[in-house]
């Protein structure tokens, strides 16, 4: 096999903070043997979509809204998309909280099972079962933790600035 039968032209997905020149998640093609990335375009709109996930088995994206208010909450969230496999297209299928302000980390596990969100604010990693079409189910429950270096020398240059 040579490598122009490898090449093919694939979905690039970017997220952003959203404001008055972006308007949410955006999609490019990007033709794997040149090295071009193509037009980008508005693939789905959602607030501040700034980290993305492809769900393993499942034409599904995830998005973390890094916001500070989610319905009235002191949280973020997270959206699930289905993939439009002909266009790029995202459809949102379900938005739900994060459990924690700021996400900004997220990951689907290997077998597709569950999402896990990291949230900045307060260092909580909740875990999200996956809901079949629906997308996801919110969160059961959370972990914190505390940030902690291994070496008293590092602890002590942390807090000495």
């Amino acid at each position: 096999m040579t490598i122009l039968a490898l090449a093919a032209t694939v979905l690039v997905y970017f997220g952003t903070y959203t404001g008055p020149k972006s308007k949410g998640i955006y999609v490019a093609p990007f033709d794997t043997a040149t090295g071009k990335l193509g037009a980008l375009r508005v693939a789905g709109e959602t607030e501040n979509p700034s980290f993305l996930a492809l769900h393993p088995k499942r034409p599904l994206l995830y998005a973390v809204n890094e916001i500070d208010n989610y319905e009235g909450q002191k949280a973020g969230s997270v959206t699930a998309f289905a993939i439009d496999p002909a266009t790029g297209d995202l459809r949102a299928l379900s938005r739900a909280s994060s459990r924690g302000s700021s996400p900004c980390h997220l990951v689907v596990d290997g077998s597709g099972s569950h999402v896990l969100v990291a949230n900045y604010g307060g260092g909580s990693v909740p875990a999200c079962p996956f809901a079949g079409t629906a997308g996801w189910r919110p969160p059961r429950r959370s972990s914190s933790t505390r940030a902690r270096s291994p070496t008293p020398s590092a602890r002590r240059a942390r807090t000495a600035t």
